[in-house]
């Protein structure tokens, strides 16, 4: 028996999608094989159903959750897949991040906006060094920025775990751009 359905307890179901996404992408990324491949499909779909419940108007908060963990899961099969379709995905995770932006706010989530400027960095890195020459430079030159704007609340003091994370992303991001002149 279905308790939770998006018509009779609708907010409900939209945190069980979202939590299994949660799952799925776990067990995605812990096989790299064809089976994390359709984990990952899998909770791209749970997120993508728990926000047409999630709205950024309605539920401003549990909306770029769900966009940021969206955002991380298309990154994840963006660089898993080659070609054009991999190339679609990590902009399409860009894209997830960029929104979650929208309400993660430095002044109101300064911890989440953080370590959303980070994951946008990284995939912006991915993206760029895999499509290359000056649209590529273009779009590591946004992820240093994003790993730089990281840094103003990920700072050695407060949080030096995640200091020292950005901080290495940042110097790999760096690496990328000198290779690509």
């Amino acid at each position: 028996m279905t308790v939770f359905t998006r018509s009779v307890h609708s907010q409900q179901w939209a945190v069980t999608q979202h939590n299994l996404g949660n799952v799925l992408a776990i067990q995605g990324t812990r096989d790299n094989g064809e089976t994390g491949t359709q984990f990952l499909a899998q909770a791209i779909t749970a997120y993508r159903a728990a926000l047409t419940v999630f709205t950024k108007e309605a539920l401003p908060q549990y909306w770029a959750g769900t966009q940021s963990n969206l955002g991380n899961v298309l990154g994840e099969q963006g660089t898993r897949t080659s070609g054009m379709a991999g190339t679609q995905l990590l902009a399409q995770a860009v894209e997830a991040y960029r929104e979650a932006l929208t309400v993660r706010t430095k002044v109101a989530l300064p911890q989440h906006w953080a370590e959303t400027q980070n994951n946008l960095g990284a995939t912006l890195v991915d993206q760029g060094t895999r499509i290359g020459g000056e649209d590529g430079k273009e779009l590591i030159r946004q992820a240093i920025s994003a790993y730089e704007l990281a840094l103003q609340v990920r700072t050695r003091e407060a949080f030096p775990v995640q200091w020292g994370e950005t901080m290495n992303n940042l110097k790999i991001a760096k690496k990328a751009l000198e290779d690509l002149k």
